[in-house]
This record gives C-alpha cells, sequence and structure tokens, in this order.
C-alpha cells in the first residue's frame, strides 16, 4: 500500500497510507485544474460597475440586512455540527439510534451477567450445595464463553450478522425457560430431582454459550457498523451508556425481583425479554454483512420497510455486473 507523502510545508504531516474514499477526492481535485481568477485590480473592476448597480449593491449589503445574516450565521455556527447533520438525516438517524440503543438494552435484558454474577446461588437453588461443584460450575461457565467467542469470530463473516443473532437470541430464550423450568420444579419438590438439576445445567451452560456465539459479539459489531462516520463516535458513546445503565438495573434488582417472583419466575421474565428482542430484530434490523458505507446508510430511514430497499439494492447491483459483463465481452 502506498504511503501518503508529507506535505513539503508541514514535516510533520500525516504518513499514514490514505483509504480508497481520499484517494478518489484527492485525483478529482488533481484533475480539477486551478481555479481561474480575474486578472483585474478590485478598484479597477469598481469602476466598470455603473451608478445604479453601485445603488442596489449597497442596498443588498445595508446595515440590516447584514445584521440579519450575522444572526443567521451565529445561530449555525453556535450549533455543533453533528446536530446540523442529524436535522438533515433525522429518518435515517432515527432508525440506527433506535437499533442501536435497542440492541444494547436487549443483550443486558435477557440476563446473560446476572446468570454469570448470581451463578453460585442459581447452583445452589438447583441442588449442588458442595461448594467445589458450585466453583467448577462457575469455572465450566467461563471456559463455554471463551471457546464460544473464538467460534463467533469465525461465524460472523460468513453467515451474516443478522441470521446470527436471531438464532442467538432464539436460543438465549429457549435456555432461559428450560433454566427456569427446571429451578420451579426444584423449588416446588421435596425430592431431589436428577433430571432438573441436569437441565438448569445444561441449560446455563447452552445459554452462555449461545449468547457469547451471538448476542454478545454482534451487538458491539453491529452498532458501529450501522453509525455513519460523522455520527459514529457520538451514537456508539450513547449505545455504550445504555448498555451500562441497563446492566446495572439487572444486577442489582435481581435478588429483590427472585425473592417477589421467586428465581424461576425472575428467568421466565428474562426469557420474555428475549422473545421481545427476537421481534424487535426481525422487523427492524436489515443484514449490513458486505455492504458498504453507502448501501449500510441507504437501508436505514425505513425502519419497517427496510426489505424494500434492500431488494433495490440487489436489483441495481445486478444491472451493474451485467452490464460490466457486457461491455467486457464487447471490448474482446
Amino acid at each position: 500500500m502506498a504511503i501518503h507523502a508529507r506535505n513539503r510545508h508541514d514535516p510533520f504531516g500525516d504518513p499514514h497510507p490514505r483509504h480508497p474514499r481520499h484517494a478518489r477526492v484527492a485525483s478529482v481535485a488533481r484533475h480539477a485544474g486551478p481555479t481561474r481568477r480575474s486578472q483585474t485590480s478590485p478598484r479597477k473592476n469598481l469602476r466598470l460597475i455603473g451608478g445604479s448597480q453601485l445603488k442596489t449593491l449597497r442596498y443588498q449589503t445595508s446595515r440590516r440586512n447584514t445584521r440579519t445574516l450575522q444572526r443567521r450565521h451565529r445561530f449555525h455556527s453556535q450549533r455543533p455540527p453533528w446536530e446540523r447533520r442529524v436535522a438533515r438525516t433525522l429518518p435515517v438517524v432515527l432508525h440506527i439510534m433506535l437499533c442501536a440503543f435497542g440492541m444494547h438494552f436487549f443483550q443486558m435484558m435477557t440476563g446473560i451477567e446476572t446468570v454469570i454474577l448470581y451463578s453460585p446461588e442459581i447452583f445452589e437453588k438447583a441442588g449442588i450445595k458442595n461448594n467445589t461443584h458450585k466453583l467448577l460450575g462457575t469455572m465450566a461457565i467461563g471456559f463455554v464463553k471463551t471457546l464460544s467467542i473464538l467460534v463467533a469470530m469465525f461465524l460472523s463473516d460468513r453467515i451474516g450478522r443478522r441470521p446470527l443473532l436471531l438464532t442467538s437470541v432464539g436460543g438465549c430464550c429457549v435456555c432461559l425457560m428450560g433454566l427456569g423450568t427446571g429451578l420451579t420444579f426444584i423449588q416446588n419438590s421435596d425430592h431431589r430431582l436428577v433430571w432438573a438439576m441436569a437441565l438448569c445445567v445444561g441449560s446455563i451452560l447452552c445459554y452462555v454459550s449461545i449468547f457469547a456465539i451471538g448476542m454478545g459479539p454482534v451487538t458491539w459489531v453491529y452498532s458501529s457498523e450501522i453509525f455513519p462516520l460523522r455520527l459514529r463516535a457520538q451514537g456508539c458513546g450513547l449505545a455504550v451508556a445504555v448498555n451500562r445503565v441497563t446492566s446495572a438495573a439487572c444486577t442489582m434488582t435481581f435478588i429483590s425481583l427472585y425473592k417477589a417472583i421467586t428465581i424461576g419466575g425472575a428467568l421466565f421474565l428474562y426469557a420474555g425479554f428475549a422473545a421481545i428482542a427476537w421481534v424487535f430484530f426481525y422487523t427492524l434490523f436489515p443484514e449490513t454483512r458486505g455492504k458498504t458505507l453507502e448501501e449500510i446508510e441507504a437501508l436505514f430511514g425505513t425502519f419497517f420497510k427496510w426489505r424494500s430497499t434492500m431488494r433495490a439494492l440487489n436489483e441495481n447491483k445486478g444491472e451493474v455486473q451485467t452490464g460490466n459483463t457486457t461491455t467486457g465481452a464487447g471490448n474482446i
């Protein structure tokens, strides 16, 4: 990759390679040529203007018009650049913000950090009283989560963000229902239910694994892709704030929640949030794998009608490829 040359007036210029968009813009500017300037002096230009034109010019630049222009310029210049851009592209930004904030909200409302943080408590409610066994169960959760993250690295670009996300959220809902069912049977029984204990341990391990394959990493990848470059810093920062606030609310209310509606009821509640998240993702989230920044931005702004935009983009891409093939055959 070619390295961008330093500016001869700036010995400490940027030595990093330029991206393709910058190269394209620079190429257009380079072939545009120098701007033509007037060959006459300003005083001579004023002499060429007639008297009536001078009066019109003075009227147009009167004090009242100048003050109006200054007020408008001051009003627009005081607003930050990202706010002005948001006002121009409000539907697109609203769709993107809804997807990003909703994804981070539902990532934590499915109860992943609560299950990991209170895993010893959950194992004890499942009938595992030995501290060594509870420690081994917690270690198994960490081991399974690490392996699943490695699997997600290979599946994200091969399968796509949307299928991986929907599969993960659906699997989390099923696992949470299984875990809640096992704990409910154990709490309402006077005997030791081995099958319910096995169901609880298997459900919690499958839940952590399925979450780490899809919902965990895809949330961060997807939310960073959908924001345009001009809003990416502010958007990602607000999305992380939503993520952390939701996580704190879930972890701090879990003890009070399961004392009020039992631990099985709390897990059923998390399963309900996972089901709502599946519907939310299915209706509002387009696929971003293999899409350019312009195509991703075009997919947002129509909310529930993004599928028609996706079909139009695919048709246009097919027509362009057909035209290129025809041109290549003609040249041969």
